[in-house]
């Protein structure tokens, strides 16, 4: 096994056992807006896929060395990459549940991500 099969194996175990309080089953929404050329409107479609993810809030420090671009009402969404059977890599402007991605981040060893997200009204 290579790394990051030993990383997602590792921590898909931790999901299963000691993290199993922490980790929610989500539905990640893949958002893609194309411009109808009849009526020069944007079209959306959604790809629904469902994974599970450890969901927390940002601390204070995040909060607060942000200068504005993460709220205290954000949400941080952390999932394995080999949790989510995704058709291409999370994007700002999907969806987890009601809330948008608003910023996508990768560990060096592309195995988990987080993602920034806000709460939406739709």
């Amino acid at each position: 096994m290579g790394l990051w099969s030993d990383i997602q194996a590792d921590i898909g175990q931790a999901f299963d056992s000691d993290l199993s309080d922490a980790v929610q089953v989500i539905n990640y929404h893949e958002v893609t807006s194309v411009v109808d050329p009849v009526t020069n409107g944007v079209v959306e479609t959604r790809n629904t896929l469902v994974s599970r993810a450890v969901i927390s809030p940002f601390t204070s420090q995040e909060v607060g060395a942000s200068q504005g671009a993460i709220l205290s009402k954000d949400i941080k969404v952390l999932f394995l990459d080999s949790e989510l059977a995704y058709t291409r890599p999370p994007q700002i402007n999907d969806y987890v549940d009601n809330k948008r991605v608003l910023a996508v981040s990768t560990d060096p060893a592309n195995c988990q991500y987080s993602l920034q997200t806000r709460e939406t009204g739709n």
